[in-house]
C-alpha cells in the first residue's frame, strides 16, 4: 500500500519542507502544486525540491479562495497520483497542514482500515452554512477567478435581486464540507472516470462559490464508495465561526494528543513555532526509523 501525499502550497515553502520531513515513510510519496503566484526562484530553493519521492507537478494555476482554481490543481495532483497505478490512499493537505502522529502510526491505521473513505460530509441545505444554508454557492454563477472574490460578489447580488437562480442536478443530492479528505486510489479513480464521462457536471462548479467544499463531497456520497466513507477526514481543524480555521498554538497540544486525528491544520510558522516544535519532538520520538 501507497501513501501519495498530495500538498496545496502557495507560501511559506520552508514549512512545507518541515511537513514532509515528518511525513516521510518507505511508502510515502509527495505530489505538490504551488500557486503560479510562487516564484521559481523559491522553489529551487526549498529543500524539497528534487528530493527522492517528491514530486512539483507542472500545472500551476493562480488560486483565488472560492475559486474553481482550487478544484482545477486538486485534480491535477490526483491525476498525477493515479498515473502510477498503485493501490493505496490518496491524502489531500495544504502547506500549513502538519502529522500529530508519526508516519509509521498514520500507515499501519490506514493499511488495517484499508478500503474507508475518509471525507467529512453533509447533505445540503444545512444551517451551518449560513446565510441561505449554502445554497446560494450553487444557485448563482459566482466568477471568482476570473474577476475576483469582490467583483464576483457584486455580480451574484445582482442575479439574486432578479432572481436569476439557475437549477442543479436532479437526482443527484449536493453534499457539502471539508475540502480535505483521504480517499483510496480506487475511488480517487472513479472520481477521474466520472468526470471524463459527465463534463457537464465539472462545468457547473465552475461557476460555484467556494466549489472545493462540495465538489468531491457531492461526487462521493453519490458513488458506489458512499457505504464506504467514514464522516471523518482524520484532520483536527478549529472553526471559530468564520471563513478559516484558528491558527494552531499550544493551546491546542493536549486537545490534539487526546484526539484519534493523524493530522492538524492551520499552522503559521511564528505563531506556531512551539506547537510544531512540540509536534517534531513528538512524532521523532515515535519513530523507529528515519527514512531518507
Amino acid at each position: 500500500m501507497k501513501l501519495f501525499y498530495l500538498i496545496l502550497a502557495h507560501a511559506n515553502l520552508h514549512q512545507v519542507d518541515r511537513m514532509i520531513n515528518a511525513l516521510r515513510h518507505e511508502h510515502a510519496e509527495f505530489l505538490i502544486h504551488l500557486d503560479g503566484r510562487v516564484p521559481p526562484d523559491d522553489i529551487e530553493r526549498s529543500g524539497f525540491y528534487g528530493a527522492p519521492k517528491v514530486t512539483v507537478i507542472k500545472e500551476r494555476y493562480n488560486i483565488t479562495w472560492g475559486g474553481y482554481n482550487m478544484v482545477r490543481a486538486t485534480l491535477s495532483l490526483m491525476k498525477a497520483a493515479c498515473q502510477k497505478k498503485e493501490p493505496g490512499y490518496l491524502i489531500l493537505l495544504s502547506g500549513q497542514d502538519f502529522p500529530v502522529k508519526s508516519p509509521e502510526v498514520i500507515y499501519d491505521f490506514l493499511l488495517k482500515n484499508y478500503g474507508r473513505e475518509y471525507l467529512e460530509h453533509f447533505p445540503l441545505p444545512d444551517v451551518r452554512w449560513s446565510p441561505y444554508f449554502g445554497l446560494d454557492r450553487m444557485r448563482f454563477h459566482w466568477f471568482i477567478d476570473a474577476l475576483g472574490l469582490d467583483a464576483s460578489y457584486e455580480v451574484y447580488e445582482l442575479q439574486k435581486n432578479k432572481d436569476m437562480t439557475r437549477p442543479y442536478f436532479e437526482d443527484f443530492p449536493p453534499y457539502g464540507g471539508s475540502q480535505w479528505w483521504c480517499i483510496t486510489t480506487e475511488c480517487a479513480t472513479y472520481i477521474l472516470k466520472f468526470l471524463r464521462s459527465n463534463r457537464l457536471y465539472e462545468e457547473f462548479f465552475q461557476t460555484c462559490l467556494n466549489p472545493d467544499e462540495i465538489f468531491f463531497n457531492t461526487l462521493v456520497l453519490n458513488s458506489p464508495f458512499k457505504e464506504k466513507t467514514v464522516n471523518n477526514n482524520l484532520k483536527y481543524i478549529v472553526w471559530t465561526g468564520g471563513p478559516h480555521p484558528r491558527i494552531l498554538t499550544m493551546y491546542d497540544w493536549e486537545p490534539i494528543m487526546q484526539s484519534e486525528n493523524l493530522w492538524a491544520r492551520k499552522f503559521d510558522d511564528v505563531e506556531s513555532a512551539s506547537i510544531l516544535d512540540q509536534l517534531e519532538k513528538h512524532i521523532n520520538e515515535n519513530s523507529p526509523t528515519i527514512i531518507p
